[in-house]
């Protein structure tokens, strides 16, 4: 008998040595993803501003893919395991954090980013519903329709995003100088970008590096606790894996560049979208789709809900330049994320 005990005291210490050491692991990696989203938004907002291209845009496409390196790697990584819950469930709960991540942002900055980006910021989250709509569709009504062991709706939403991002690339770039002065002040503004473009890679690079550690490091810290597959990746995994577009949009408003901010996390949930495509060649058992269960089409349904929410608050502050702390918006959102957990964790159980 004192054997047996022995031997579960050392079985409990172990196992609580290992939660430490991923923790640390944790915070050692969201240390490092800190560092690299300041270069992915100085990086991001330097090549914007010689370039002359609208903020919107850049956050969007540029800043939006590198900081959703992670959800791509999380994806084919849960695909390639087996486990299409873990990752329909990852890339929608994603676009709930990010909805929540730009509530908090808000009231930390006492209401003043909404009231300061483009409306074109509204036609980009109007993107993201739409393709996430098509996913939770593709969830609720599976098509047949299949090339090789992929389905048809991941090529929809990456076909649907190409068009829709030339749509919002058509709208936000600048025309061509008119004339040989104009020209000129082009090319002028255009030199010296070797050194922003090569912080933002090298920056990309240690995101991209950095976010599997964290996830994996999420992933044992909570693993022991019971948490249902599909829920783990929309509340957990998913939280994870939007630590770049925190850390990146927090630097992105230490630098005044509010539509980088807020483009950054909308765009991150159109391209975030798009991945299920990744998925989806790496689950072989057939349609990744057609493999998950309700939680996901709640998670995608609350995601959709939420940026509905987002886009109204942009539109209805940026007109009526409403700026506060206590702006019902935001906190709509936040409410809306925490009832939007439970119940997917309602759904999961």
């Amino acid at each position: 008998m004192p054997d047996a005990g022995v031997d579960a005291l050392a079985a409990v210490t172990c196992e609580r040595l290992g939660m430490l050491l991923w923790g640390l692991v944790f915070l050692v990696g969201a240390a490092v993803m800190v560092r690299a989203g300041i270069g992915v938004a100085a990086g991001g907002e330097e090549i914007a501003r010689r370039l002359g291209v609208s903020q919107l845009l850049v956050g969007a496409l540029l800043i939006a893919f590198a900081t959703s390196l992670p959800e791509i790697v999380t994806t084919a990584s849960a695909a390639l395991a087996d486990e299409p819950e873990l990752a329909v469930g990852s890339v929608f709960g994603s676009s709930m954090a990010n909805m929540a991540i730009l509530a908090v942002l808000d009231l930390a900055h006492r209401g003043r980013m909404l009231v300061s980006v483009e409306l074109r910021q509204a036609r980009l989250a109007a993107v993201a519903m739409l393709l996430t709509a098509v996913a939770v569709l593709g969830i609720v009504n599976p098509s047949s329709a299949e090339i090789g062991w992929v389905g048809v709706y991941p090529l929809v939403i990456a076909v649907l995003y190409v068009l829709t991002m030339r749509w919002l690339r058509s709208a936000s770039v600048p025309a061509a100088p008119p004339d040989q002065k104009a020209r000129a002040s082009w090319r002028v503004r255009s030199q010296g970008l070797t050194r922003p473009a090569v912080r933002f890679v090298v920056a990309s690079i240690a995101l991209l590096v950095a976010a599997p550690v964290v996830v994996r490091a999420a992933e044992h810290i909570v693993e022991d606790t019971g948490i249902a597959t599909g829920f783990f990746g929309i509340a957990f995994l998913a939280l994870a894996t939007s630590l770049p577009e925190l850390f990146t949009s927090l630097a992105a408003l230490r630098l005044g560049a509010y539509d980088l901010a807020i483009g950054n996390l909308l765009g991150s949930n159109a391209f975030n979208v798009v991945t299920l495509l990744v998925a989806d060649l790496f689950f072989t058992q057939g349609p990744i789709m057609s493999a998950v269960g309700p939680v996901d089409v709640v998670a995608g349904l609350v995601a959709i809900a939420l940026m509905g929410v987002a886009l109204a608050a942009i539109v209805v502050d940026r007109e009526e330049q409403r700026a506060g702390p206590l702006d019902p918006g935001p906190i709509l959102l936040l409410v809306a994320y925490v009832v939007g957990l439970a119940v997917a964790w309602s759904a999961a159980s």
